[in-house]
């Protein structure tokens, strides 16, 4: 069985202790052929027919939020199984594959086909799991909140189907076909394709003199391991829209109402009060301020408390309470969504909608995901498993009325991670990075499948932000210059010339954010830049964001962007590259 993170991270420090001269390729081959040990181990199980199969966590944690999965204090093997995933020898770099199903969903299909193989591999699955129980005990009964929720995508293909089916060889002998797959490199096949895709380690299963048919050769062509997946991130939970009504009720002090009567007595002040500052529109909840003066000469101190709808504090006598409005609000809607928690639903969860220049809609957040590629790579921005990239996106409108999918940021945590791992610059307390596909041509990836995103969503462009507007939103904060000035350009122009798609600069308002807000214990506050309030409170936080927008200053951006009128249906996406037209629009 698998470690998602003790084993994985043995079996990359070979890796990562290389001559840094060596291709992003070969430590990728190196780290899958350290993974492929696992079948090396007698640490798999042999069916009747020859086939191997092991265990795997790696998807432990991401099984278990989906599927919001309650596992018992005393788990058996069984309530385990239902977590861990199958998997199966590979070929070429990806030497381990995802089976696409769970050690239970197997031993379940086992068992509807009458397979003989079904007591041996109940028997095997029970003894992995019990050689791993201590690991396995230590795992949170109840799943997190957040899981990763996968969006429509486009079907991906491979161009090296296509591309042996153009050399117009129908029959030929093993050591031609190898030949001939290696020549396609010339022709425009990426060599990382050819080397994940596994027809040339398929090829050496035959001897030289064995005759093949075209058909047979493309039947070695595997790549679904490399299907990426666009995910939204989300939480399961209820959540309020009708949001918080400002009022203002005299009751008894909080604290008091915890005490004996004989206390209560003993303990009243005179000047210390407790006003209901706020009350939930849906379910009555309340969130209370309490004031009081220390002394004559100190400023007024005060304190926030949340009651239900029944007036049951969260608090009692030995609890401490919230020191500002914006924790007891956020400890108030966390604990109506636990207690409304048969009302859950998956809602889109945003980590870093503050730092995105004003004056777009729709904002989403979106990672593409190698959830199938046998590695475990941990984002720093998000929680999701093996995020390849993510992509900020929002839906805003040219001067001249367009409207666009623009990117307001594009970034991949995981080659980032590997850039710094190269350069001696990775913390040695970290675990190692593993190696990642579309090493070179992952904005490339992003690009495309934001091109079908844009199609899908009706819009007349494709724009992205510059490496200036990213300076301006982030700061003294490094931004990657050669990403915005010279990757995604010759991605976008590469696209542009195979689609035949208008590439240029659109003008868009934007909104120069000069103000902020705050909670203060009156409300929300609209800030300038020294932190000062230029109006009275609002009750909402969404009215005080609107004014702040309405008095933000305009101004004008010239981005580039793809424009999207005269093109076709987009029906698939190639992996590498960007092929010609009838490569993105012929039927599946």
């Amino acid at each position: 069985m698998t470690l998602p993170s003790d084993l994985q991270g043995a079996l990359s420090r070979g890796v990562a202790s290389r001559p840094r001269a060596e291709s992003a390729l070969c430590r990728l081959v190196a780290c899958a052929l350290a993974v492929s040990r696992l079948f090396e181990a007698n640490d798999y199980f042999v069916d009747t027919q020859g086939n191997r199969h092991a265990l795997s966590a790696m998807r432990w944690d991401e099984r278990h939020r989906r599927s919001r999965r309650v596992l018992p204090e005393r788990a058996s093997c069984w309530d385990y199984a239902a977590l861990i995933d199958v998997m199966s020898p590979g070929s070429g770099p990806a030497a381990v594959r995802f089976r696409g199903m769970t050690a239970l969903s197997w031993l379940m299909q086992l068992q509807n086909a009458g397979s003989p193989d079904l007591p041996a591999a109940s028997s095997w699955v029970q003894a992995q799991v019990e050689l791993w129980r201590a690991y396995c005990d230590k795992r949170p009964r109840v799943p997190d909140a957040y899981f990763g929720v996968e969006l429509s995508a486009p079907r991906m293909v491979s161009l090296l189907a296509a591309a042996v089916r153009a050399t117009g060889l129908k029959r030929a002998g093993v050591a031609q076909w190898r030949r001939t797959v290696l020549g396609l490199a010339a022709k425009g096949i990426k060599a990382e394709e050819l080397a994940f895709s596994g027809l040339l380690e398929g090829l050496e299963q035959y001897d030289d003199e064995q005759v093949l048919a075209v058909d047979r050769v493309l039947e070695l062509i595997d790549v679904d391991n490399l299907q990426p997946r666009l995910v939204a991130e989300s939480a399961h939970g209820y959540l309020s829209r009708s949001g918080w009504k400002e009022c203002c009720e005299r009751i008894a002090p909080p604290y008091l109402r915890a005490l004996g009567t004989r206390r209560r007595a003993q303990n009243r002040v005179a000047i210390r009060r407790a006003l209901i500052r706020y009350r939930h529109r849906t379910f009555g909840w309340r969130l209370i301020r309490e004031a009081w003066l220390p002394d004559l000469v100190s400023a007024e101190r005060h304190l926030w408390y949340v009651a239900d709808e029944c007036g049951r504090y969260l608090h009692d006598a030995k609890s401490a309470p919230y020191t500002s409005l914006a924790e007891a609000m956020a400890a108030a809607e966390d604990a109506m969504r636990k207690h409304f928690r048969t009302w859950y639903r998956a809602h889109p969860v945003e980590h870093w909608s503050a730092y995105v220049a004003g004056g777009g809609e729709q904002y989403r957040e979106l990672l593409v995901q190698l959830d199938d590629w046998p590695s475990d790579y941990r984002a720093r921005h998000f929680r999701t498993r093996n995020v390849l990239a993510h992509v900020r996106t929002s839906v805003r409108e040219s001067c001249d009325g367009q409207r666009l999918l623009y990117l307001d940021e594009v970034q991949s945590d995981w080659h980032a991670d590997l850039v710094a791992q190269a350069r001696g610059e990775w913390p040695k307390n970290e675990r190692p990075v593993h190696a990642a596909p579309f090493a070179k041509e992952w904005p490339l990836l992003v690009l495309k499948l934001m091109l079908w995103r844009a199609q899908a969503m009706g819009v007349d462009a494709l724009a992205w932000s510059t490496f200036e507007m990213q300076k301006r939103i982030w700061g003294p904060s490094r931004v990657p210059e050669a990403l915005y000035k010279r990757t995604l350009p010759e991605a976008a122009k590469s696209l542009s010339k195979a689609l035949g798609l208008e590439l240029r600069e659109i003008p868009i308002p934007f909104h120069a954010w000069r103000y902020g807000i705050k909670s203060s214990a009156r409300g929300w506050l609209v800030i300038d830049l020294l932190g000062n309030p230029v109006t009275r409170p609002f009750a909402g936080r969404q009215q005080a964001e609107r004014f702040a927008e309405l008095i933000a200053e305009k101004i004008e951006r010239k981005v580039p962007a793809l424009m999207l009128a005269g093109l076709p249906r987009i029906r698939q996406i190639p992996f590498y590259g960007v092929g010609r037209l009838v490569d993105w629009t012929r039927p599946g």
